[in-house]
């Protein structure tokens, strides 16, 4: 089965047409990894693909079909195939240590009662749905621990699929934890200035002063470990903390 089919398969064409960036401009393909600077990227990397046109301004998290990337959608099977298997378009994305990744998750979806956070309550053994009740971290890594991949939100989907990495062979795996030397690697790999052009957009920081380390205990760890073990074994991250 090709890249194009299984990535659908997995995804749905909404998902895959959120994930995905492909620039014809410049010959790349992005694979947008939710709460791993992904805003700085949407808005930095659109605003490149647009700065010969003047006056054009797009919002970082624009619409499917207003964006200035192209979509899946907009390209037949076999041309998806040959940019995602072909030599010619280079494959990035970026990646964040999955424990911190979920601390992150937590605190801007679920704490702040996001609608995101209805896909815990869904999934939840506890019988009260009620939208606004707080939801512990420890309910929210079960919660997840227990959800079938294909039904998780994206903010908490293991990366391998939202990089698409377990279907794609990706040029180049950035890490969130390594930011500064990664998009400097990236930069000599694509050709794209993105140093000088960068746009620091995070509307989703949670910041806060509690490490993400805290968060844990020996079995929420566990959870994590089983959980999201592809991910750790994928882009090398240690289970240890």
């Amino acid at each position: 089965m090709s890249s194009y089919r299984q990535i659908i398969e997995h995804h749905g064409h909404p998902k895959a047409n959120s994930y995905i960036f492909i620039s014809l401009k410049n010959k790349y393909v992005w694979f947008k990894n939710p709460k791993v600077m992904s805003s700085t990227l949407a808005a930095t990397l659109q605003s490149l693909e647009i700065q010969d046109l003047p006056g054009r301004e797009i919002p970082p998290h624009p619409e499917i079909q207003c964006c200035v990337h192209v979509k899946p959608y907009q390209l037949t099977e076999a041309r998806n195939n040959q940019i995602y298997g072909g030599p010619l378009f280079r494959k990035f994305a970026f990646v964040r240590n999955p424990y911190a990744r979920l601390v992150s998750a937590y605190k801007d979806k679920v704490e702040r009662n996001e609608a995101d956070k209805r896909n815990i309550l869904t999934f939840s053994t506890n019988p009260d749905k009620t939208f606004e009740r707080p939801v512990s971290f420890e309910e929210f890594i079960e919660t997840i621990h227990a959800m079938p991949v294909r039904r998780m939100n994206r903010h908490w989907e293991p990366q391998v699929y939202t990089t698409c990495a377990h279907w794609v062979k990706l040029d180049f795996v950035g890490k969130i934890e390594n930011a500064n030397d990664d998009l400097k690697a990236l930069e000599t790999l694509t050709g794209i200035d993105l140093s000088a052009n960068l746009i620091d957009h995070r509307p989703h920081r949670t910041g806060g002063k509690t490490p993400w380390q805290d968060y844990y205990t020996p079995e929420l760890k566990q959870m994590v470990m089983e959980t999201y073990a592809a991910d750790f074994e994928t882009f090398g991250y240690d289970t240890d903390f």
